[in-house]
């Protein structure tokens, strides 16, 4: 799995954020894990080989069932 860093701007050009993507080892369409404030996951969580080992030992899986599901419902505790 490869880990890169981006950029990304709001439309006006005045905010700005780092992402980070970290690619699977398929061209296949799979799932996608989005972590907010990763900069907390890569460097005091060393989260990517976390993923990496939970994706080996079958915990995690990158098959999409072709599911979508609308967060927009979803109720923050």
């Amino acid at each position: 799995m490869q880990l890169t860093e981006h950029r990304i701007t709001d439309s006006t050009g005045e905010y700005m954020r780092d992402v980070w993507l970290m690619t699977a080892p398929t061209d296949e369409p799979h799932r996608l894990c989005v972590f907010l404030d990763a900069e907390y996951y890569l460097r005091d969580m060393d989260c990517p080989p976390v993923i990496s080992g939970l994706m080996q030992n079958g915990l995690i899986s990158l098959e999409s069932n072709g599911e979508r599901r609308d967060c927009s419902a979803w109720e923050r505790p």
